[in-house]
């Protein structure tokens, strides 16, 4: 009718060996996973300290942010572009059938008496 409070207790101390156990043995069996330790500042007291590679890195930087915009586009851009061509139908996205599911409506109308004027009207200034 009860709780039985002594199984309850088994049942919690076999979790925390079982806990336990796992926490010894991880280093061991999966220890290989953990990304390694970082070394220790140096004792100049700068902190990081600057790589070969540096000054080439900083030259490019400048390069890139001195070009004046040549060739370089907003990522909105992009994204306008992306959206915009959502919205078109998979006939005016692709030049031809990329996938199985283009096979369905990509031929001509199975329509034999004109289509139905109850049908999806799509605004053409979308």
């Amino acid at each position: 009718s009860g709780k039985n409070v002594v199984h309850d207790m088994i049942i919690w101390k076999n979790a925390v060996e079982m806990e336990l156990k796992t926490a010894a043995n991880w280093e061991s069996n999966w220890g290989f996973l953990k990304a390694p330790r970082d070394r220790k500042p140096s004792s100049s007291g700068q902190g990081l300290s600057g790589s070969v590679s540096t000054p080439s890195l900083a030259s490019a930087g400048r390069a890139v942010l001195g070009s004046g915009g040549d060739g370089w586009k907003h990522p909105m851009d992009d994204r306008a572009r992306v959206l915009a061509s959502a919205r078109l139908l998979p006939k005016e996205r692709y030049g031809r059938q990329l996938t199985t599911a283009h096979e369905v409506g990509w031929g001509r109308s199975l329509e034999r008496f004109g289509v139905s004027h109850h049908g999806v009207k799509r605004d053409p200034g979308l």
